[in-house]
């Protein structure tokens, strides 16, 4: 139908989105953290997620924007953050360490060393699977206009709940 909608994955490609989008929710978190210089609260915590998902889903549109074809390689920036992330919890806890697990997503009031985890792991792993999620959904509107369906339609090999 479409020749560059038929392209084969790139995985130079992917390791560039992976690069930008680990790279982009680093940096965004981080600085949030420095200019914003919020209270090491709960709320705040929270906060720092939906920061990083923005991010992610703006780089995501922007990067499927300018290069429509990126969504084949974007869905699966998710895979090494994962691979990355779920053997340090899995680790954690068969030593025993369950409150070094959950700082890998919730510091608490303390902080203290587990900020390091989350802050180099857990935040920008996160932004990555936001990522990968908003890529999944542009691939799947281009692959609808492609084939000419309405707004709200179903491609034809989904079932209608």
């Amino acid at each position: 139908m479409f020749p560059e909608d038929e392209r084969e994955f790139s995985f130079l490609g992917w390791a560039f989105q992976s690069v930008l989008a680990f790279c982009t929710a680093f940096a965004g978190y981080f600085a949030f953290g420095i200019y914003v210089a919020t209270a090491d609260t709960p709320v705040w915590q929270v906060l720092d997620y939906l920061i990083v998902l923005a991010l992610a889903i703006a780089l995501a549109l922007v990067a499927s924007r300018v290069a429509p074809t990126s969504t084949i390689e974007g869905r699966w920036v998710w895979v090494a953050p994962v691979g990355l992330v779920a053997p340090c919890i899995v680790w954690d806890l068969l030593l025993g360490h369950t409150s070094e697990a959950a700082e890998m997503f919730y510091l608490g009031p303390d902080g203290g060393e587990g900020a390091w985890g989350f802050m180099f792991i857990t935040m920008p792993s996160w932004g990555c699977c936001c990522y990968s999620a908003a890529m999944w959904w542009r691939r799947r509107r281009q692959r609808g206009a492609s084939i000419g369906l309405a707004e709200g339609s179903q491609l034809p090999t989904e079932r209608a709940s």
